[in-house]
């Protein structure tokens, strides 16, 4: 019973990876995310990296998993509607991201003056991170 109590204790001081699953990046990292369907066809997802792992990775998982979100539901298009809480808090990056699925055509609901950023879930599922109209970089 001690040993138990001894491990609980070491494993709850360890930061909480979300119990939903983890994204794998294209470099093999892996974010720990938390997601849910919300009304209005939106998606919250929250990631949360590695000790050491930069913001932008994590927001990169954090997309992934909006993409296969917005797949599972058959929703070729996707937006970025609010992005809060991405940064550090102590070692760790984390993000938190709010989006819409989208139809062929349909615009997203802004969110207060958050600007949108539009993505085709194709794109970001095959790990191309460029915003729907422009080209990748080459």
């Amino acid at each position: 019973m001690r040993s138990f109590l001894l491990a609980w204790l070491l494993l709850s001081s360890i930061p909480a990876y979300a119990s939903d699953g983890w994204v794998v990046l294209p470099n093999g990292q892996k974010v720990g995310v938390d997601q849910a369907y919300r009304k209005n066809n939106q998606i919250r997802v929250y990631g949360q990296g590695r000790s050491g792992m930069s913001v932008k990775l994590v927001q990169q998982g954090v997309l992934i998993r909006m993409a296969e979100l917005a797949h599972a539901k058959s929703m070729p298009r996707m937006a970025v509607i609010k992005v809060s809480d991405c940064g550090y808090r102590g070692n760790f990056a984390q993000c938190r991201i709010v989006g819409q699925m989208l139809a062929e055509g349909e615009n997203a609901s802004p969110e207060g003056r958050n600007e949108i950023v539009y993505f085709r879930v194709a794109d970001v599922l095959s790990g191309t991170m460029v915003e729907e109209g422009r080209t990748p970089a080459r």
